[in-house]
């Protein structure tokens, strides 16, 4: 167990999801799906925050460690940005001091491992943010944007025209960890983009629930890792 004292783990949890109905307290395997992730961020860090609106969770017995902090409506809408609950909870909880590590709760296939690999790359003090990604498609570096109807690559324009086997291997952020010092966030309030790490995640422990078969299918992978485990 990583036990600092200088991380915050932060757990936004937010009511009204339109893809699959309160699944930050549907049950997953004998717990409300959030109450995974506020095991796990127990087991890395002594202290939890959790940003919520749900009423299930601002009256439920939640473990040593673990402390509410109550989403003002205003912050609780869908088009909400991030950003701007993280802003608002680091400043509420005076904890410009502090890392924050967050969590979210709809990655229930991240593992301990992932989370104690981004602290250790974070405090080896050569990145500003470090966050976890899985490969994407290779395609995406021929994308562009218009501008004036002249096409802008994202990337370098000497892939518009590459077979896709040559080009580069692409990677994005899965939502599963991110970690930051609460200073970094407050200059800009937001994300610091500058410098960022990496700890890689395969597609499968990557996935993100947002419907009914998501949520599903991470079940099934959660109970057939128990049953290996067991034999």
């Amino acid at each position: 167990m990583l036990s600092s004292p200088e991380i915050i783990a932060v757990v936004p949890l937010r009511a009204g999801s339109k893809g699959l109905p309160k699944k930050n307290i549907i049950e997953f395997n004998g717990l409300p799906l959030y109450m995974r992730t506020v095991h796990q961020a127990l087991r890395v860090t002594k202290k939890v925050l959790i940003s919520t609106d749900i009423a299930e969770i601002i009256k439920a017995t939640l473990p040593n460690g673990c402390q509410i902090d109550r989403r003002p409506k205003h912050l609780s809408k869908d088009d909400v940005k991030m950003s701007s609950v993280i802003s608002y909870i680091i400043n509420k909880n005076k904890l410009e001091d502090k890392i924050i590590l967050l969590l979210q709760a709809t990655s229930p296939l991240r593992s301990d491992k992932d989370i104690l690999s981004s602290i250790e790359l974070f405090q080896s003090n050569d990145y500003d943010l470090v966050f976890t990604v899985k490969e994407q498609k290779r395609e995406a570096l021929k994308y562009g944007i218009i501008e004036n109807t002249i096409y802008c690559p994202i990337s370098q324009s000497k892939f518009l025209f590459e077979n896709r086997q040559s080009l580069p291997v692409v990677y994005g952020h899965n939502g599963a960890v991110y970690l930051f010092h609460a200073k970094d966030f407050l200059k800009n309030e937001d994300f610091p983009t500058e410098n960022i790490g990496t700890i890689i995640m395969s597609s499968k422990r990557s996935m993100d629930i947002d419907n009914q078969n998501s949520f599903k299918e991470a079940e099934r992978i959660v109970r057939q890792l128990n049953e290996k485990s067991n034999i």
